[in-house]
């Protein structure tokens, strides 16, 4: 038995870091260099990695390492669109401008993107042709100048090309192999962000004979480990249910409950964003303004909760910042239930 007093006085928490115990001193330590980091960044600038909005970054302040985003909106919306304009302004280390992202954020961070319903090449096109500017169903028409289409595609495919983003389209993936090929590529390519689109998509073996609640539970499960355990943010698309339709709203408005399959998302969530276009609701105060984007950050365990404005060109399927959120516009969390607390 150890009676040195020194020892007793360490208390060790449960939280593992590469396989072995965090000394509570140390996580202390931790804690505080990650403090000071943000009182040096001053309050325009993300401690988390940057999605290359404003707006998103005003109200997340970047996504942080180890956290689990999830991305919920109706089909069709722009739930993919969104998670690729994130993709390519982390990997080109650019905001949705094109300028250079601030501070240390300002290089290419790699990007793993788990796409379980494109294929990559229809992924690589909508991204090439969001940043060249082009619509892509335009390609097939006569109504482009193809030397002026052609200028553009080639400036935007030579800054794509240097991104380092790495696709794994494989269709119906088990959640276990996708920590197992993520883990793979952290080790290889030291990748910063990993986007899977999109949950529903997603099937555990050894709880599928349990009912879909339950597989899906283990889903969200494991993609919460993976983000601790590579320590890199992870950013899940998930449908939504009807049921907002169902119970009459005519405004559109879409709650935590509306997470299609299983309660275990919002539960093992640290970020819920719901996402919704006023202009694809005919009782929606704003239905007329056919760009205008919303996405409601739903739950934040460590931050405020509110709504955040974005623009949205659909034939573009590319999205940019409206004016410069206020933090008025954001409300600290109040609901245990919604702020994970």
């Amino acid at each position: 038995m150890n009676d040195d007093p020194t020892a007793k006085q360490k208390i060790l928490i449960s939280k593992r870091q590469h396989g072995q115990l965090v000394a509570w001193p140390r996580s202390i330590e931790n804690t505080m260099a990650h403090i000071n980091r943000r009182f040096r960044l001053g309050k325009d600038m993300t401690s988390g990695l940057p999605t290359g909005l404003l707006n998103i970054d005003k109200a997340l302040s970047g996504l942080e390492n180890s956290t689990l985003t999830i991305l919920g909106a109706r089909p069709s919306i722009g739930k993919t669109s969104l998670a690729l304009n994130i993709a390519e302004c982390v990997a080109l280390g650019k905001d949705i401008t094109g300028r250079p992202l601030r501070g240390d954020h300002a290089r290419p961070h790699p990007v793993a993107i788990f796409s379980l319903e494109m294929d990559l090449e229809a992924l690589t096109l909508r991204m090439l042709c969001g940043l060249a500017g082009v619509p892509a169903f335009n390609l097939d028409l006569d109504i482009v100048d193809p030397t002026k289409v052609a200028q553009q595609l080639i400036r935007a495919a030579s800054q794509l090309k240097k991104a380092p983003i790495y696709v794994d389209d494989t269709g119906a993936l088990d959640v276990m192999e996708i920590r197992t090929r993520a883990r793979r590529m952290k080790k290889k390519y030291g990748i910063e962000l990993i986007i899977v689109d999109y949950l529903q998509l997603t099937n555990c073996r050894d709880m599928a004979h349990q009912g879909r609640q339950l597989e899906i539970a283990a889903v969200t499960a494991n993609f919460k480990a993976m983000a601790k355990e590579l320590n890199i943010p992870v950013l899940v698309l998930s449908q939504l249910s009807r049921a907002p339709e169902q119970r009459g709203e005519k405004i559109g408005n879409q709650t935590l409950s509306d997470l299609r399959d299983s309660a275990a998302i919002e539960q093992d969530a640290d970020v819920v964003l719901l996402l919704r276009r006023p202009c694809r609701n005919s009782g929606a105060p704003e239905f007329e303004d056919k760009t205008l984007a919303i996405v409601d950050v739903a739950k934040h365990r460590n931050g405020p909760m509110g709504e955040v404005r974005l623009n949205f060109d659909e034939q573009l399927t590319r999205f940019g910042d409206r004016a410069q959120i206020s933090e008025a516009n954001l409300e600290p969390a109040k609901d245990p239930a919604r702020a994970g607390v």
